[in-house]
């Protein structure tokens, strides 16, 4: 109109009605952080990450923040940072990150060829791989060839092969006697340390860490900064 803007009937009925939503809402948050009830944060990772590295830890962060419940979910997309299905995400990954996206590096990736301990062709140097048979996984389809690279091999040498979906099935392999895999020594401990897989070769840096990824906009959130510092310090530790 010319002396300005004006609801319409429709218009009026709708903001009555979402002020009076609005006011529920805001009661109903008032009730829950007066109850006490703890806030939940989601947290997604790779399924070996989790099983390997995070769980035997997360009783520490639980005696440390019983106000916190952290949710686990097999997660490796930045994407659902955005769309907010996980309120942060541990991936394996180097720089550049988003500029949306917050990255603390928690742990140097280190990878290399592990194997049954009766294995019978156990590998005393790089060459000796070649030939012999390698599994893969699909969640790192580029392991061998970055572990290749690091050894001043040709990656087109270590390409053929087994391949396995998942890092858990891959080590299953292994440990039967199917063939040499490739692993983040990190992902490995446990079976290395209960003797069912050896490293003839050892570890090598690929470029790569274990990093924590939070929505920029997110990052300053109490709940956030409180797993933040608790998965550095796990880290430094380790």
């Amino acid at each position: 109109h010319p002396g300005g803007v004006r609801l319409t009937e429709a218009g009026s009925r709708l903001q009555q009605a979402a002020s009076q939503a609005l006011v529920e809402l805001e009661a109903c948050c008032a009730h829950i952080l007066e109850s006490g009830e703890p806030c939940e944060i989601v947290l997604g990772a790779p399924g070996s990450f989790l099983a390997n590295w995070l769980i035997p830890r997360l009783e520490s962060f639980e005696a440390e923040h019983p106000d916190i419940r952290l949710r686990l979910q097999t997660s490796a997309e930045l994407s659902e940072l955005a769309n907010r299905r996980v309120d942060a995400l541990i991936l394996s990954g180097r720089a550049p990150w988003p500029p949306a996206v917050q990255a603390l590096p928690l742990l140097d990736e280190v990878i290399g060829p592990v194997c049954s301990p009766v294995w019978a062709n156990q590998p005393d140097t790089a060459q000796a791989l070649i030939g012999q048979p390698l599994l893969h996984t699909a969640s790192r389809p580029e392991a061998w060839a970055e572990w290749a690279l690091s050894s001043g091999l040709d990656p087109a040498l270590f390409k053929a092969g087994r391949q396995f979906d998942h890092l858990p099935l891959l080590l299953e392999a292994a440990a039967n006697g199917l063939g040499i895999a490739i692993a983040p020594a990190l992902l490995v401990e446990r079976e290395i340390a209960q003797g069912r897989l050896v490293a003839p070769l050892g570890f090598r840096p690929c470029g790569s860490a274990f990093t924590l990824c939070m929505a920029e906009k997110r990052a300053a959130e109490a709940p956030l900064l409180a797993l933040r510092n608790w998965l550095a310090r796990l880290a430094k530790s380790h």
